[in-house]
C-alpha cells in the first residue's frame, strides 16, 4: 500500500481528537477526557464503523443543511446539497491518529500539483461568505466550545 501526502489550507477551528497528543481541543469532555454532547457520546459511538467525523456532518448535514428536507433531491446527491448548503464540515486528518477540524474553506493540493493562493482574494471571500458567522452558528448548533476564541487559517499535512 502506498501513502501520498498531500496538504490542505482551511479556515476553521481546530478540535483535537480523543488520540492526539494535545486531545480534545474543546470544552465538553467529562473527567475520563470523553467527549459528551447531546448528539454524540464518544463512549458510546461505534468508532470502528463511523467515524467523529461521520457523526458530525450527518449532524451537520441535518441540522444546518436541513437533510430531511431535501426530498425533491435524488438520494445520492442529498448530503452533498446539505453540506453545500451547511457551509461546513468536520475535517479528519492525519496519519496515526485523527484529528478533527471544524471548517468552512479548504484548498488541497499534491505534491504533483502546485497551487497559487490570492491571499487577498481569500481575505476578501472571507468577509463577504461570512465564514466566521457560519462557523460560530455551527459551533452553538452542535454545543462545541472549542479552546480558540476565533476561527484561524490552518495548514494541514495529510496522507492517502
Amino acid at each position: 500500500m502506498s501513502m501520498v501526502v498531500s496538504a490542505s489550507l482551511v479556515f476553521g477551528y481546530d478540535l483535537g481528537g480523543p488520540e492526539v497528543k494535545d486531545g480534545w481541543q474543546v470544552n465538553e469532555v467529562d473527567e475520563n477526557d470523553f467527549l459528551r454532547l447531546p448528539w454524540f457520546d464518544e463512549e458510546d459511538a461505534d468508532l470502528d464503523v463511523q467515524t467523529f467525523a461521520d457523526y458530525a456532518n450527518n449532524f451537520i448535514a441535518e441540522e444546518l443543511g436541513r437533510f430531511s428536507k431535501l426530498t425533491d433531491i435524488p438520494a445520492s446527491d442529498r448530503m452533498g446539497v446539505a453540506m453545500k448548503s451547511a457551509g461546513v464540515e468536520v475535517h479528519a486528518a492525519g496519519f496515526d491518529s485523527e484529528r478533527y477540524l471544524l471548517i468552512t474553506h479548504k484548498i488541497s493540493t499534491t505534491p504533483s500539483f502546485v497551487e497559487a493562493i490570492n491571499f487577498r482574494e481569500l481575505a476578501t471571500m472571507q468577509v463577504e461568505s461570512a465564514w466566521a458567522s457560519r462557523l460560530a452558528v455551527a459551533l452553538k448548533v452542535m454545543g462545541l466550545t472549542p479552546f480558540a476564541e476565533v476561527p484561524r487559517w490552518m495548514l494541514v499535512a495529510d496522507y492517502d
